[in-house]
């Protein structure tokens, strides 16, 4: 189990994973080899799974965002993942329940490269794809209190 220090070093990180720990430190409290021991804690327990740089797609040539949902005929699941792994603009990709099987994020360079992603995609299923406009809320931290809170606040409107 994690504690308000841990969460307090997962929001500093989550805000800039190239902090010093001697200023995440000073952010929570501790000194440097302590929020040191805390992180290596955390990563070898998998809450933290890995540090990454965003990327403005934009600004590298794939300005096209998409969402393609992919349903599919049962029992194909494993051919698709190997089939999605060979396309680099497959940015995620994500089995679900609900009608679809898979929902992808995608970024491409044009709308040609967007017709042939989704012909590809198509041949192992049914696709629908939505072209995102905007993303008023790009990146949200984790923050399990406020997520508690959140969860908590909606299961007590609905006991009402």
């Amino acid at each position: 189990m994690i504690d308000e220090t841990d969460w307090a070093i997962l929001r500093s990180l989550q805000e800039n994973a190239r902090l010093p720990f001697a200023e995440v430190g000073r952010q929570v409290g501790l000194s440097a080899p302590a929020v040191a021991e805390r992180v290596r804690k955390l990563e070898e327990s998998g809450i933290i799974s890995g540090y990454h740089a965003a990327i403005n797609t934009n600004e590298v040539g794939l300005p096209i965002i998409v969402f393609i949902q992919l349903g599919l005929v049962q029992g194909r699941s494993r051919e698709v993942v190997s089939v999605v792994r060979e396309f680099p603009e497959i940015l995620e990709c994500h089995n679900v329940t609900g009608q679809d099987c898979f929902i992808m994020k995608a970024a491409v360079p044009n709308m040609q490269a967007l017709q042939i992603l989704i012909e590809k995609m198509s041949q192992h299923g049914r696709t629908v794809t939505s072209v995102v406009l905007a993303a008023p809320i790009p990146r949200r931290m984790i923050d399990q209190p406020a997520i508690n809170q959140h969860l908590y606040e909606q299961t007590k409107k609905r006991e009402a």
